[in-house]
């Protein structure tokens, strides 16, 4: 059975507040994955200012759609997480990007512009035809 990864870590922002380790945690997994986890492709590892927005689309579609059909995939995130919306009942969570920008009103998260949402990547997930599926999120809310 084929098997790929995406790995993404951001300690680095250009408008939230810095990580200490993120991107360590993701080479340190990217080193493990590429000496032991037996995948088809090296995997791919975005850092820092390479994970925008943009580029963590792009790369979720690579792996879980366009390769990741009847295969295995491994996600592995490391950074800031949170959950933005004007109420209770419209909050959704997210996954903070390099070039990810918060709004705030009256002390609240209410628009996370430049994040990717989770039902972005539940989308995703649910389009792909995959045959097993591991995704782990090590994220803090500390902007």
């Amino acid at each position: 059975m084929k098997r790929y990864t995406l790995v993404v870590g951001i300690d680095r922002y250009k408008y939230l507040g810095h990580l200490a380790k993120a991107v360590y945690d993701a080479r340190e997994i990217h080193a493990l994955l590429v000496e032991h986890g037996q995948f088809d492709e090296v995997p791919v590892l975005l850092l820092n200012e390479q994970a925008t927005e943009d580029a963590l689309r792009q790369a979720l579609e690579y792996v879980l759609i366009k390769q990741g059909k009847q295969a295995e995939v491994l996600i592995y995130f490391a950074g800031h997480g949170f959950v933005a919306g004007k109420s209770e009942f419209e909050q959704q969570g997210y996954l903070a990007t390099y070039d990810s920008k918060l709004q705030r009103e009256q002390g609240e998260l209410v628009s996370a512009e430049g994040s990717l949402p989770f039902v972005f990547l539940n989308g995703l997930i649910k389009k792909a035809e995959l045959a097993g599926l591991a995704v782990f999120l090590d994220c803090c809310q500390s902007e």
